[in-house]
C-alpha cells in the first residue's frame, strides 16, 4: 500500500513541473519525447501529450540533446526535466547545500610566477578571498586576476569589493596579477577607507512615485515585459529617477543595445555577459552582483540593484550546475535555486533610510515558471 501511495505521489510531482513550464520548455521536452512537430502545437494540446507519455512509460530517458535555436530560450536544461521526469520517488537522494557560501567557496593556491609580461593593462571587477589572497575574474576577459596578501591588507579588502586596477599577465598569459590597485568601489584607493557601520535595525519598505510608478523602495520590484527589449519606455528614465550612491545593472546574455546602455552609464557598476558569449559565462556576474550588493549593505550604501532578465538568470545557474548531480527544486537545480533565493532576498530597507532596492525584470513568458511564481512574483511589487 505504501508503494502505491509513493507512486502516486511521484506522478502527482511530475505533472506539477511539467504544468510549471513555460511554451518554449513544454516544445523541447516534447521533442525529445518524441511528440511530431511541437512547434505547431498550443501548450494545452503539448502538456496533453507529455502527461499521457508520462503516465504510460515506467522509464523515460534521452540521449544527447541538440541544442538548437537561441540560447537561453528555455528556463530550464530539457535533459535535467527529462531526468526528473524519469526518476523513481524513492530512487534519488536530496543533497543538501546549506549555504551560499559553501557553493561559491574558492579554493585554489596562489599561482607560482614561471613568466611575467612587461605589458601594464586595467582590469576591473569583484573581489573575492581565498587562502590568505584574492582575487576576480575580470569584467572583460574573464581572467582571473590574483592580489598580493599585502596588498589585500594594506587596503583592508573583502570580498565584494568592486577594483578597478593595473595589472599584468603571468605565466604565459593564462593569469593576471595586480600591479596597482587605483579604486576601490569607485573611490581612490589611496584615501579609501572601509566604512564602519552601525547595525541600524530593518524596517518595512516603503512605496514612493518615480515617473509616474509605484516604486517599492528597500524591496523587491518586478517588471513583466512584454517586449524582449527591456531598455525602452519608464527603464531608462526610472533607472535614472532613482536616487542612489551605487547602481548595479546585472544582465546575463544580454544584447548589444542593453550591454552599451549599461556599460557606458558612468552611473552603473556594469556586471553583464554578451548574447554571443558562452551560455555558462554569465555565472561570475551573477555570484560578483549578489557579492558587490551585499557588501554595500553591510556598509549602508544606498544600492539600486537592476536584473535586466531573471529568467535568463535562472538558465545560466541551471547550466553552469547542470552536470553536479543536484536534485530539482520547482524545476531547477538545487544549487542554481538556493543562489537565485540569495539574489532575491538582497533587497533590505534600514532604519536609517539607507535601502537596497531591486527591480527584476521577467519575460511574460517566463513568469509561467513556478519558481519565478512562487519565489519572486509572489513577495515583489508588480510595477505597472
Amino acid at each position: 500500500m505504501g508503494n502505491k501511495n509513493s507512486e502516486f505521489n511521484n506522478l502527482d510531482t511530475k505533472k506539477e513541473i511539467i504544468l510549471s513550464l513555460g511554451v518554449y520548455e513544454l516544445r523541447g521536452l516534447a521533442r525529445v519525447l518524441g511528440v511530431k512537430s511541437p512547434t505547431t502545437r498550443k501548450r494545452e494540446e503539448l502538456i496533453s501529450l507529455i502527461l499521457d507519455i508520462v503516465e504510460n512509460n515506467d522509464n523515460i530517458s534521452v540521449g544527447e540533446i541538440e541544442k538548437k535555436g537561441r540560447p537561453f530560450k528555455a528556463l530550464s536544461s530539457v535533459k535535467n526535466i527529462v531526468d526528473v521526469l524519469s526518476t523513481k520517488s524513492d530512487e534519488k537522494k536530496i543533497v543538501k547545500y546549506s549555504t551560499y557560501d559553501e557553493i561559491v567557496a574558492f579554493n585554489q593556491e596562489m599561482p607560482s610566477f614561471t613568466l611575467q609580461s612587461s605589458d601594464i593593462f586595467p582590469s576591473s571587477g569583484v573581489f573575492r578571498k581565498g587562502n590568505g589572497f584574492g582575487y576576480f575574474v575580470d569584467s572583460a576577459s574573464k581572467k582571473m586576476v590574483f592580489i598580493a596578501p599585502e596588498q589585500v591588507q594594506k587596503y583592508g579588502i573583502e570580498t565584494g569589493d568592486f577594483l578597478e586596477c593595473a595589472v599584468f599577465e603571468i605565466n604565459n598569459g593564462s593569469k593576471c596579477f595586480v600591479k596597482k590597485i587605483n579604486k576601490i568601489n569607485g573611490e581612490n584607493a589611496e584615501v579609501y577607507e572601509a566604512k564602519v557601520f552601525d547595525d541600524y535595525a530593518q524596517v518595512l519598505p516603503e512605496k514612493q512615485i518615480v515617473c509616474g510608478k509605484n516604486i517599492l523602495l528597500g524591496g523587491r520590484n518586478v517588471i513583466v515585459a512584454s517586449s524582449p527589449v527591456y531598455m525602452i519606455d519608464f527603464v531608462k528614465p526610472l533607472l535614472s529617477s532613482l536616487k542612489a550612491e551605487k547602481k548595479v545593472f546585472l544582465g546575463v546574455n544580454v544584447c548589444f543595445e542593453d550591454k552599451m546602455f549599461a556599460t557606458n552609464n558612468l552611473d552603473f557598476f556594469s556586471l553583464t555577459s554578451n548574447y554571443d558569449e558562452n551560455i555558462v559565462d554569465g555565472y561570475d556576474k551573477i555570484i560578483d552582483a549578489i557579492n558587490f550588493v551585499e557588501r554595500m549593505k553591510q556598509a549602508n550604501e544606498n544600492v539600486v540593484l537592476f536584473v535586466s532578465d531573471f529568467g535568463n538568470v535562472l538558465n545560466c545557474l541551471d547550466n553552469n550546475f547542470q552536470e553536479d548531480g543536484a536534485t530539482t527544486v520547482l524545476g531547477h537545480n538545487e544549487k542554481s535555486v538556493l543562489v537565485a533565493k540569495k539574489l532575491i532576498s538582497l533587497a533590505m530597507a534600514k532604519s536609517n533610510g539607507k535601502n537596497v532596492t531591486s527591480i527584476f525584470v521577467c519575460n511574460k513568458f517566463d513568469v509561467e515558471d513556478l519558481f519565478v511564481k512562487n519565489e519572486l512574483i509572489k513577495v515583489s511589487n508588480i510595477i505597472d
